[in-house]
């Protein structure tokens, strides 16, 4: 949903690369832009580079050149402090779940909250509003780990977004899910998309493409879609495929922070945000601890609170 913020960036990317070891291209020359209050969907195949794209906007992973700005925070600017605060403001469903699997189902979402600091009575009601809405009402004081994973995938959903954060990263949320439950889910979605909250989620899922007005942008490897939107139909609009190989398009990448910036006070001008390139993709590289929940900070607290 846009609100009286329509036009201003939560997220915005400028010619953002990233190389992994030993020359591996996930990402090349990317430049984005997602405005508060819209719902953008990040299509394509496995390994397409999404996922990177997810990690590097909640700060799990870095670019090696380019410019990455979410919710008016430059991020290769911020101490680890100042990304601790952002990310708290930040939902993240990752693909994997990153669940604590010793943990009961509501002391997994009560996680998030703690470390805001949140007190026991908003956690309790937070997690038992969550846990109807999608149906594991039943499941409250199981452990992480003895669930399906279809059970698995909502609970680390009602984790992202159980602080009401102001951007939700969601990795294939409904890889595990049934069409009934996929609905429940999207329903949640949308909910915090009409309180304000900016979505990017990553999916092959095309039946979740039902919602008018949200942007769809198309990731294949060494070529790229213009990004488009759903229409009334739930289709997604775009069709503008460019034949042209990573190799010769990514080869004018900007490294300096003041062609990078002057790049961006034209960003609207030449719509650079309406193209990605990107190559493949690593995908989830290796485990990630307890700080890169989404939430990341230090947990004062132990136990659920709930």
């Amino acid at each position: 949903m846009m609100t009286e913020e329509d036009g201003q960036a939560m997220i915005e990317l400028i010619r953002v690369s990233k190389v992994y070891p030993p020359d591996i291209q996930a990402l090349a020359d990317i430049s984005l832009r997602i405005n508060k209050g819209e719902i953008c969907y990040l299509t394509g195949m496995s390994g397409a580079g999404k996922t990177t794209l997810l990690r590097m906007l909640c700060g799990i992973d870095t670019p090696d050149r380019g410019y990455i700005e979410v919710a008016g925070k430059e991020l290769n600017k911020l101490t680890g402090a100042q990304m601790q605060e952002l990310r708290r403001s930040i939902g993240v469903a990752y693909q994997d779940f990153k669940l604590l699997p010793d943990k009961t189902v509501a002391q997994n979402i009560a996680f998030s909250m703690e470390v805001a600091y949140r007190s026991r009575s908003f956690i309790r009601q937070r997690t038992g509003k969550l846990l109807s809405l999608l149906r594991l009402s039943d499941k409250v004081n199981t452990r992480a780990g003895k669930l399906s994973r279809g059970e698995q995938q909502r609970v680390s959903i009602a984790r992202a977004v159980a602080n009401d954060p102001v951007l939700l990263l969601a990795d294939e949320p409904t890889g595990n899910l049934d069409t009934e439950t996929t609905e429940l889910v999207m329903d949640l979605f949308h909910h915090y998309n009409e309180k304000g909250t900016t979505l990017l989620i990553a999916t092959h899922d095309h039946s979740i493409y039902n919602y008018p007005g949200s942007k769809v942008v198309t990731i294949e490897q060494g070529r790229m879609l213009v990004a488009g939107e759903s229409n009334d139909f739930g289709e997604s609009t775009e069709s503008t495929k460019s034949t042209v190989p990573i190799a010769s398009t990514a080869a004018t990448g900007v490294t300096d922070t003041a062609t990078l910036k002057a790049a961006k006070s034209g960003h609207q001008e030449d719509k650079l945000g309406d193209q990605i390139i990107m190559n493949r993709d690593l995908g989830d590289l290796g485990d990630i601890d307890l700080g890169e929940l989404g939430v990341l900070g230090d947990v004062r607290r132990k136990g659920a609170g709930v």
